[in-house]
């Protein structure tokens, strides 16, 4: 883990936030995770504590519990492509939208790059992943 310099401030936690407002922890995740059984006064107040100690909720956390990423990683031959970049505009628009990250790997149409990034991204458990191919490189496969 990466140290603090002296005057870097260290990150709110979720047991900060439930200090600060007099509330349990699983009060505070509740309104993190938009329960409907909490109190509308108390969640405006967790969430305005939430605010002042600019607490953001540990994605990497999360997804360890619910297995669910809300990233979608695609694999492409060239991102320079316009064809590509649109492709890529579209799909990263209606994802955030939807709440997910996009992820993207430009592999040169390499295969052996291909196979590294589908590595890479595979560790990182995407929800997704698309592989755009050319047709020349759809010709080499075996």
């Amino acid at each position: 883990m990466a140290r603090r310099s002296r005057g870097e401030q260290r990150r709110a936690t979720i047991k900060d936030v439930a200090r600060a407002a007099k509330v349990s922890l699983g009060t505070v995740s509740r309104v993190v995770n938009q329960h409907p059984a909490v109190d509308p006064g108390t969640r405006r107040r967790v969430t305005r504590v939430m605010a002042d100690l600019g607490y953001a909720p540990n994605a990497v956390a999360q997804s360890m519990r619910t297995m669910v990423t809300r990233t979608v990683g695609f694999i492409v031959p060239d991102i320079s492509n316009p064809n590509w970049s649109c492709i890529l505009r579209a799909a990263s628009d209606l994802l955030q939208r939807k709440g997910y990250t996009i992820v993207v790997g430009s592999t040169g149409g390499e295969r052996t790059a291909e196979l590294e990034t589908l590595a890479a991204f595979t560790r990182r458990r995407p929800d997704a992943l698309a592989s755009g191919k050319t047709k020349r490189h759809r010709d080499r496969q075996l």
